[in-house]
């Protein structure tokens, strides 16, 4: 699941990057992605090994990730929970 916000930082080359927040239980699936990102304009910012709890959203959105990444395999009910709140309070 992939939720864009309004927020982006330059590197020190000028470049926009992109700020990510990788959440999800499974360290395997959490580090797959963060290789795959490794290569790109993406910096992995934060990984969370769980997922935040709903009055967590509003700390998570003011952290200013350009992307959230959300696994929703391990707990398909809590997670969509998580991400109708992200995008409740992100707009």
């Amino acid at each position: 699941m992939l939720m864009a916000t309004r927020t982006q930082e330059r590197d020190s080359l000028g470049s926009n990057t992109l700020s990510v927040a990788l959440i999800g239980p499974d360290d395997l699936r959490r580090s797959a992605v963060a290789d795959a990102l490794a290569g790109s304009q993406a910096h992995v910012a934060k990984m969370f090994a769980s997922y935040p709890g709903i009055d967590d959203v509003p700390r998570l959105l003011e952290s200013g990730y350009d992307v959230v990444i959300m696994e929703l395999d391990s707990d398909p009910e809590r997670a969509l929970d998580l991400v109708e709140n992200v995008c409740a309070d992100s707009s």
